[in-house]
């Protein structure tokens, strides 16, 4: 082999790099949010209907030109983070609450009186009795497919790539009890322990799981995990910003106050009621000790709770999001000066 030969092949590597190069940037890597730093962070609280809120304060910090360069939402604040990050402000989104259809959440999985003998059913097996496997309950009164295919109408078939801001939507792990958070390949957190990250899945089918309250919505199943509304692993995701150099973190916590609790809760539970009242005393205990924290900014705007099909007290919750953040806005810049 002549001597000039690896010189030449060296020269030719070194032409194919130049060419390369010319034809545009590599690859890019995926990144940390601590490897930049961010300005303003805003994690996005649970609350089924009351997620109206969360329109509400960003149309109050678009008047402030507060903009948020992160974002994370569970459950109802992962359908308002995502719908902002896609290029939906605050007034676009108010439109769409304007027209939520009334039947979004009726899609039942089967008749109501299929699904009372199912209950009946499920509760003759809890206490050990016999239970007939025709009647078998379903996972959830709703399927929720009507309320994906209300996402898809806007989201489309969006991924979290194609995201204008960094965003996360958090579901929990039915079966491991995990944080579940879905977000960019470009964005990659780190995380606290208990909390795992997924890419490569649609926004819509992320925001979907992460609705999945249990009982109501049957559990999303994506990447080989069953999955249930993310407010049971992370109620207001404010942890993903822990490890992230940001400048403020806000946070939107859509709890109903106690004083609210106890004038609406008279005692005479049913069913449903005690579930849904169990659930709330855990994620608001979470959230009380966990916001403090790694908020700089915590936001409550809910002054009354909602049916998820009571979509006319969609407005006043927006209204409440906007007085919220006005007054937590004057008491920050006040404590401030």
């Amino acid at each position: 082999m002549s001597p000039s030969k690896p010189g030449v092949w060296r020269q030719a590597q070194e032409q194919l790099k130049r060419l390369w190069r010319s034809l545009g940037p590599e690859p890019a890597s995926p990144r940390t949010p601590s490897e930049r730093r961010y300005n303003l962070a805003l994690a996005l609280g649970s609350g089924g209907l009351r997620g109206a809120a969360h329109v509400g304060v960003l149309s109050v910090l678009e008047e402030e030109g507060l903009k948020p360069d992160i974002l994370a939402g569970t459950s109802a604040g992962s359908v308002v983070a995502c719908l902002y990050a896609a290029g939906y402000n605050s007034e676009r989104m108010q439109e769409l609450m304007d027209q939520l259809p009334a039947d979004l959440f009726t899609d039942l999985t089967m008749p109501r009186f299929q699904l009372l003998v199912a209950g009946i059913s499920v509760l003759r097996d809890y206490l050990g009795t016999e239970s007939r496997r025709s009647s078998r309950a379903p996972s959830g009164l709703i399927k929720g497919e009507r309320f994906r295919e209300w996402l898809q109408v806007f989201l489309g078939d969006r991924t979290f790539e194609d995201l204008l801001i960094p965003t996360y939507a958090v579901a929990t792990d039915l079966v491991s009890g995990e944080a579940v958070v879905f977000g960019s390949r470009d964005f990659v957190p780190v995380l606290p322990p208990g909390y795992v990250y997924i890419t490569g899945v649609s926004v819509v089918d992320a925001v979907r799981a992460s609705c999945s309250i249990p009982f109501v919505f049957q559990p999303m199943e994506l990447k080989g995990r069953w999955l249930i509304d993310g407010a049971f692993a992370d109620p207001v995701p404010v942890r993903l910003f822990s490890q992230t150099d940001i400048e403020q973190v806000i946070a939107v916590d859509l709890a109903v106050p106690p004083r609210v609790q106890e004038d609406e809760d008279s005692g005479d539970f049913n069913l449903f009621q005690v579930l849904s009242r169990g659930t709330t005393l855990i994620t608001d205990r979470y959230a009380a000790e966990t916001l403090p924290r790694y908020a700089d900014l915590i936001i409550r705007p809910c002054e009354f709770k909602a049916k998820l099909t009571d979509t006319e007290q969609a407005e006043t919750f927006v209204e409440q999001g906007r007085r919220a953040t006005e007054q937590a806005l004057q008491q920050w810049r006040r404590s401030s000066a």
